[in-house]
């Protein structure tokens, strides 16, 4: 079902260099409170996501991105994790894009 740590370590590393322009200045790992199989609480859809980064040129910004086909919003059952998930987008070069990627 998943593909190796490693790989999957580098598939996250290449998305963020593509997003951000740049390699990452560093890598992050934390601890997620979700497991296989784990409850989640549909709270909604997602209209519309801001998000603030300093994609491509260090300065931060205010981003915004407004879905077409809204995705369903979820929370863990102890309410500490947010998931976005079911819609028809992927996270792209550009941001946020409303159409699946390919393959």
């Amino acid at each position: 079902m998943y593909d190796s740590f490693e790989h999957e370590n580098m598939k996250a590393e290449n998305l963020c260099a593509d997003f951000h322009g740049r390699s990452p200045r560093k890598v992050v790992e934390r601890e997620i409170n979700l497991k296989p199989g784990m409850p989640l609480v549909k709270l909604g859809e997602v209209n519309r996501i801001d998000y603030i980064s300093d994609k491509w040129d260090d300065i931060k910004r205010i981003y915004e991105h407004t879905f077409k086909k809204k995705p369903e919003l979820f929370s863990n059952a102890d309410g500490d994790v947010l998931i976005i998930a079911f819609g028809n987008f992927s996270v792209i070069d550009r941001g946020i894009l409303d159409v699946p990627k390919k393959g």
